[in-house]
């Protein structure tokens, strides 16, 4: 193998190491925290996914897709506080406003 093709190689694994390296420190525990606490709440909590969400220092809004107990998928909102590692989660009826 020449050297140049190593170069690439090394490179190439170089970047794929410090890619996966931001994903993962680019997660947010405190929305992992609320997704749990969602979760908790759902019918099928296996089709839960985070469709948006807005927010910092442990407090956000949170738009989501789950089906029901029939299978049918729906869109929820609420209120999301973490303190102490603890995240209280509230349903609204209607879409919270999104700052700005």
């Amino acid at each position: 193998m020449s050297t140049a093709v190593k170069v690439w190689l090394a490179l190439g694994l170089g970047a794929a190491v410090i890619g996966v390296g931001i994903f993962f420190l680019a997660r947010n525990p405190d929305l992992t925290k609320c997704d749990e606490a969602i979760q908790a709440t759902l019918k099928a909590p296996s089709t839960y996914k985070r469709v948006n969400s807005q927010g910092s220092s442990g407090s956000y809004i949170i738009d989501y897709d789950a089906a029901n107990s029939f299978g049918v998928m729906l869109r929820g909102s609420g209120i999301c506080t973490v303190t102490n590692g603890q995240a209280l989660w509230l349903e609204t009826s209607e879409p919270p406003a999104y700052p700005g």
